[in-house]
């Protein structure tokens, strides 16, 4: 920041600029002035934000359904791995948007291999929000969290995303590639059954999650 000059703000700006949000919000003052010492020394205070419990557990509430959730997280994320097919991520880096969109802008800044990297993490990171009990379907029924398949199908994406972001390690196009066809079957196994038709034994159409 800002875009249109990146890396513009020197380190002592920096530090000013996050003085600057601390006072915003009301953040104790120390009895010297922010530097780069007391900058590893601050801690924020613990507040409980909704739809989280103390004691360290996790709970939280669906608000996506299930196809929002894959459009909005799995599909862009699996996209990027399967680009890997099409370009090689170490060539170009993109150029600045003109005129200026956030979207493409954010493409100058996690490009490349560290894309690929974070695509494969977020596939690892997300997918047992799948299992998050409460969630609903698209067509509004619930997401099967308690059926064997379905858990199975879950536990096969994060392990494919896991091999995916070992793979790109490596930085070896090849490699990324072999993971993609893994990757392409993992999710075809769970939309056969999920998406496009039924379970076996079950009535047409009640194993649907779409």
């Amino acid at each position: 920041m800002p875009p249109e000059q990146p890396d513009s703000l020197g380190r002592p700006q920096a530090i000013d600029l996050a003085a600057f949000i601390l006072r915003s919000g009301t953040f104790p003052a120390g009895p010297s002035e922010l530097g780069t010492a007391e900058l590893g020394q601050i801690t924020f205070p613990t507040r409980t934000a909704p739809g989280l419990v103390t004691g360290g557990t996790a709970s939280l509430t669906p608000s996506a359904n299930l196809g929002q959730l894959m459009r909005g997280v799995t599909f862009p994320n699996a996209n990027i791995l399967f680009n890997v097919q099409v370009k090689d991520p170490a060539k170009d880096k993109p150029g600045m948007p003109v005129p200026f969109d956030y979207v493409l802008w954010g493409a100058t800044v996690y490009y490349g291999w560290q894309a690929v990297d974070q695509a494969a993490l977020a596939l690892v990171e997300t997918t047992p929000l799948f299992l998050l009990p409460g969630r609903r379907c698209e067509n509004g029924r619930p997401v099967p969290v308690d059926r064997a398949d379905w858990k199975q199908y879950t536990a096969a994406l994060v392990d494919v995303g896991k091999t995916a972001y070992k793979a790109a390690q490596s930085r070896n196009v090849d490699a990324v590639n072999k993971i993609a066809e893994q990757l392409n079957e993992t999710c075809a196994n769970c939309h056969k059954v999920y998406r496009d038709g039924t379970r076996e034994g079950s009535t047409a159409g009640a194993s649907r999650c779409q």
